[in-house]
């Protein structure tokens, strides 16, 4: 057997038999639990001399069957003694609670409650920490209740969306969510209510004073008489919501639900659905003195004639629906989408920044790209079709761009048709799509005789790139005579060398060092620099 140093882990008094039975002359027995590299054969060693001891000095009434259930007994506990003193020694058990209940907030829920389980560590360090458990999705009523218990006196966020299949009025779930809202408004921080009915819109009536998002996707269900209620939210700063009959039956209008609501900073309307018409209140900056951002959706003929209201936001945006009406997937274009954009970019002046992103519409179009526009400390932006596109409306406005970030997929020609040359560049932002060749992006064709820096990336580390010969490549790395070429198009129209060239998550083939790398393209900038695995939003240097 391999040597081993016995630890003291516990001293008392055995009973044997029943509550009653003691050992022969009350003599206290102790049992020594052992932590060693061969632990089975020491817990072994430590249960058959304590068997041997039993047997020999075993009262008449106590059979061998109390002294096995005995035995096993004092298996147990050494084994979970041991197991304690084992994971006591594991490096995350030495963090302190703080810490480790931390890290326990990068988990999922499932993963939690899992956690929880491992040892009574981990389980002392999680239920002592109500922060974990204050995301609560009403599902299971067991777990709910948990769920609040856990949480104690800390703010919560609560999430409903009922189960496919399920039928307004009749489902235990809303009474779930009715009673967790009642009894814990109080603390309820934010509240998301997904595909509801006018029956769930009655827990808004609660009075929710710490409420500071509040998100409401209503369906258009028509089938009851809905609530009228009035949003006592006096700390609300988010509102999203998606407008249906029911809804505006029970708030009465926008002014009429966000009235109560004075510190709101962002506005989220989806008017989207067909049956309803976007209306904003002219006094709409009025009642919220601290709005901050909105975003529309619904259509671009709609929101076009309210956007005055909202000159005095810092942040507008609009996902602009092309047509105002469908029947059987025949669509009406009466609006061009692509024509808001003069309104939306009214009175902002010159435009410093331009950003043509990937999108999609909330009509699940993929065929769809974002463009955002920023003029000192006010920005404005757009989600609109591709087939809509029209540069021309503003051309005269876009002269004085400064910084370009491009990673559109579809735009490509229509861009470059109306914007052949941006005189005023100095920062180009390229992301690279994965679904085409490095060799056929737009880009190339564009004119920018002020370029002064260039940073060309991917913006996932982890998704494949195309070299060019249509292969898969690892580590973005493309070959140097076709990275070359690319810099040297996009760069040919600038008056001198660049000063700054910066590489994300892409390299060249066959050269491992980026400092090589970084030599190798020294003749397109005074600084190159290669920046690798790197999560990047392609908008940000």
């Amino acid at each position: 057997m391999s040597a081993f140093r016995p630890i003291r882990v516990f001293d008392q008094r055995m009973p044997l038999g029943g509550a009653e039975t003691r050992m022969p002359n009350d003599v206290p027995v102790t049992f020594n639990a052992v932590v060693s590299p061969d632990l089975a054969a020491a817990l072994e060693s430590h249960i058959f001399g304590t068997a041997s001891s039993l047997l020999e000095t075993r009262a008449s009434d106590v059979s061998p069957q109390d002294i096995a259930s005995h035995v096993i007994n004092i298996a147990a506990c050494a084994v979970a003694r041991a197991a304690r003193a084992s994971n006591a020694r594991a490096k995350i058990n030495t963090l302190p609670p703080e810490l480790l209940s931390f890290v326990f907030q990068f988990l999922s829920l499932s993963s939690r409650i899992k956690a929880s389980l491992v040892c009574s560590r981990w389980r002392e360090v999680a239920l002592d920490a109500p922060q974990l458990w204050t995301d609560i999705i009403v599902s299971k009523p067991a777990l709910v209740d948990a769920m609040l218990s856990r949480s104690q006196a800390v703010p919560i966020s609560v999430s409903f969306s009922p189960p496919q299949g399920c039928a307004y009025g009749d489902n235990a779930l809303e009474l779930l969510l009715d009673h967790c809202v009642g009894a814990h408004a109080a603390r309820i921080r934010v509240l998301s209510l997904d595909d509801i009915g006018c029956d769930t819109l009655k827990v808004l009536g609660h009075q929710l004073p710490v409420l500071e998002r509040l998100r409401i996707l209503s369906m258009d269900t028509n089938w009851y008489a809905a609530p009228h209620m009035l949003l006592r939210s006096p700390l609300l700063k988010e509102l999203v919501v998606r407008l249906s009959p029911d809804l505006l039956e029970s708030f009465g209008d926008i002014e009429q639900m966000v009235s109560t609501c004075p510190q709101l900073r962002r506005l989220y309307i989806d008017a989207s659905s067909l049956h309803v018409r976007l209306t904003i209140p002219t006094s709409l900056m009025q009642l919220l003195p601290c709005l901050e951002e909105v975003r529309l959706v619904g259509r671009a003929s709609d929101i076009d004639k309210h956007l005055p209201v909202l000159y005095g936001c810092s942040q507008v945006s609009v996902d602009a629906l092309e047509h105002s009406s469908y029947s059987y997937g025949q669509y009406a274009l009466p609006f061009p989408a692509f024509g808001i954009v003069p309104a939306l970019l009214s009175g902002m002046g010159p435009i410093e920044e331009l950003q043509f992103m990937a999108g999609e519409l909330p009509s699940g179009d993929y065929n769809s790209e974002r463009l955002r526009f920023r003029s000192g400390t006010r920005t404005r932006g757009l989600l609109s079709f591709v087939s809509d596109v029209d540069f021309g409306l503003i051309r005269d406005q876009l002269d004085a761009v400064t910084y370009l970030a491009f990673n559109a997929v579809h735009w490509g020609s229509a861009i470059i048709g109306h914007l052949p040359c941006l005189p005023s560049v100095r920062t180009l932002v390229w992301v690279i799509p994965n679904e085409i060749l490095l060799s056929s992006s737009p880009v190339l064709r564009w004119v920018l005789p002020s370029l002064e820096c260039l940073c060309v990336g991917t913006p996932d580390p982890t998704a494949p790139a195309f070299d060019s010969y249509t292969q898969y490549t690892p580590n973005y790395n493309y070959d140097q005579v076709e990275l070359e070429a690319c810099i040297g198009y996009a760069t040919s129209a600038a008056s001198r060398a660049l000063n700054n060239l910066i590489l994300v998550n892409i390299g060249i083939r066959d050269i491992d060092d980026d400092r090589a790398v970084e030599r190798a393209l020294s003749r397109f900038a005074a600084h190159v620099e290669v920046r690798r695995d790197l999560r990047w939003d392609g908008l940000s240097v």
